[in-house]
């Protein structure tokens, strides 16, 4: 079974980073959505880089020394917990079958 978090060992590092008592600015570089739910509860601020490219390295430390505010927008939703998996935005999610002539638009 595949679990969309991120894992145990940089959880358990994250852990061991929030007790120092300093703030914690967790970047995840990830290419599809994951349960965050604990490295928000973690962390002071998140981060969410997809792929950033050649120029991402430059883009972050931009974002964290405050020469420019991050303002995209993530191009998916990203799950409280892993029962909300899958997202559909183009049907009704009933957890039953379709009947036969039920509009789902």
């Amino acid at each position: 079974m595949t679990n969309p978090t991120l894992p145990d060992g940089q959880i358990a590092y994250l852990r061991a980073l929030q007790a120092l008592g300093k703030p914690i600015v967790t970047i995840v570089v990830t290419g599809r959505p994951l349960v965050l739910t604990t490295v928000d509860e973690l962390s002071d601020a998140v981060l969410i880089s997809f792929f950033p490219g050649t120029m991402g390295a430059e883009a972050l430390s931009s974002i964290l020394v405050g020469a420019t505010e991050p303002t995209g927008r993530l191009p998916m939703t990203f799950p409280e917990n892993a029962g909300q998996i899958p997202i559909y935005y183009n049907a009704y999610n009933t957890g039953r079958p379709v009947e036969v002539g039920m509009d789902c638009s």
